[in-house]
Order: structure tokens, then sequence, then C-alpha cells
């Protein structure tokens, strides 16, 4: 496992390169099983990605300390961002 700390802009940029990427690979002209791996590998980039952006907007926009009825940050993840509980651990969110 690797750490990175990056600003909102390399963030952001990264994200767009990734998500060029899935679609270059998920329209290539090549058998499905030649770019499995390659579109895998970049999905859960992205799904990886998805988790930590949700989690920053959760951190700023939605946290209400002391609120009882607030949807926790994992449930609220999942169901707005359809991000797994695979992509969570992964990132620390609990």
């Amino acid at each position: 496992m690797l750490t990175v700390r990056l600003t909102h802009d390399q963030f952001y940029l990264l994200q767009d390169l990734v998500s060029d990427k899935f679609n270059e690979v998920a329209q290539a002209w090549l058998p499905a099983e030649e770019t499995k791996e390659m579109n895998e590998l970049c999905y859960k980039t992205l799904l990886n990605m998805r988790a930590v952006r949700a989690a920053s907007f959760y951190d700023s926009q939605i946290s209400e300390p002391g609120n009882p009825f607030l949807i926790s940050k994992s449930d609220y993840i999942k169901e707005n961002y359809l991000v797994t509980d695979e992509e969570l651990d992964q990132q620390g969110i609990s």
C-alpha cells in the first residue's frame, strides 16, 4: 500500500487521466480478455478516488457534530457514490 498526498488540483488531474485511460481501454477494438486487467485496475482506482472525494465532501459539507440522525460517513458514501466496503477499507474510511 502506498500513500500519496496531493493537492486538490493534482488529485482532479490524476482522476481525469485515469478516467481517460479507462474510457480508452473500454472502447478499444481488442478482445475483452486483452483489456480486462487494465479495465479492472482503472475502475478500482476510480472507485478509490471517488471514495476520497466523497469523504472530503462529507467532512466539509454534511457532517454535523452531535446530530444523532446523521447517516454515517461510510453509509453515505456507499449509498451515494456506489463505492464498496473494499474501497472504504482501502482508504481507511469507517
